[in-house]
């Protein structure tokens, strides 16, 4: 971490705690910015250094223009679909803002990447996402599934299905398909793994096995969604991440920075 950094993320904190000599200038009562969107937030929310190039970021991974998050962090100052001035959609949030620009404690963001105590159905998840790895039982549905041969039948419904999700409900619905969905810029729909171009089934894989398919009916130690949701040694370059996405909490001094770039207006600049 740089020194220059270092210096921003002090500055943050000494004024959080509030040393006001340090943020407020002697000739105005509005507060000194210490901190620079573009430069220490912006990051936060676009990048993450062990994603590689087919991620879009911890945040933007999931909040893109066209996810049905509806919450685009490639535009967080958008009035309809960004963080600034726009009311949170979750019923717990009670209306409040993403972001209230100048106040921290009636801006929704906050607690999103600070608690973890969530009503699921009405607050949805922490952010960012840490979804649980398959357990042992899921994983064998989805190998029995494949073992069968892969079909839309009544097993798939019952056991494979709730696993994927269905793109509706948030995180509180499946584990796959808020990234996986309809239009996804993944190029993978798991509300429908039988369409032949998006889906899943006999369907071939940009990553890993040259030649491999996503599922192959019959077969689930040759089918690349088995690796995915199994293995833990992939090769992110190769095979991309394992499924689904552990996402790394930002740390304190991150969610710090937030809190202060918020503090003083929640500017673009």
């Amino acid at each position: 971490m740089s020194a220059g950094f270092d210096g921003r993320v002090a500055g943050a904190l000494l004024m959080a705690a509030g040393y006001t000599a340090c943020g407020f200038s002697a000739s105005s009562a509005e507060p000194e910015r210490t901190l620079s969107y573009r430069r220490d937030i912006a990051p936060l929310f676009l990048t993450d250094p062990g994603s590689g190039p087919s991620f879009g970021g911890r945040c933007a991974s999931c909040h893109h223009s066209t996810s049905v998050t509806e919450l685009d962090l490639t535009r967080p100052f958008d009035p309809e679909v960004g963080l600034v001035g726009v009311p949170s959609s979750w019923k717990g949030a009670n209306g409040i803002l993403r972001v209230a620009p100048g106040d921290v404690s009636r801006s929704y963001l906050i607690e999103k990447i600070s608690r973890l105590d969530f009503d699921r159905e009405t607050e949805g998840w922490p952010m960012p996402a840490d979804i649980p790895r398959l357990s042992a039982t899921e994983s064998l549905a989805i190998r029995q599934w494949i073992d069968a041969g892969a079909r839309n039948d009544a097993f798939y419904a019952a056991a494979v299905a709730p696993i994927f999700g269905d793109a509706l409900s948030e995180q509180t619905s499946g584990k796959c398909s808020l990234c996986h969905y309809p239009g996804s810029p993944t190029l993978l729909d798991l509300t429908d793994p039988f369409d032949p171009e998006f889906g899943l089934v006999g369907v071939p894989t940009d990553w890993g096995r040259e030649g491999g398919l996503r599922v192959v009916p019959g077969d689930p130690d040759e089918s690349f969604l088995v690796d995915k949701v199994e293995r833990e040694d992939l090769d992110p370059a190769e095979d991309g991440r394992p499924m689904p996405l552990h996402l790394p909490r930002l740390r304190p001094d991150q969610i710090e920075m937030v809190r202060v770039w918020i503090r003083e207006g929640a500017h673009p600049d």
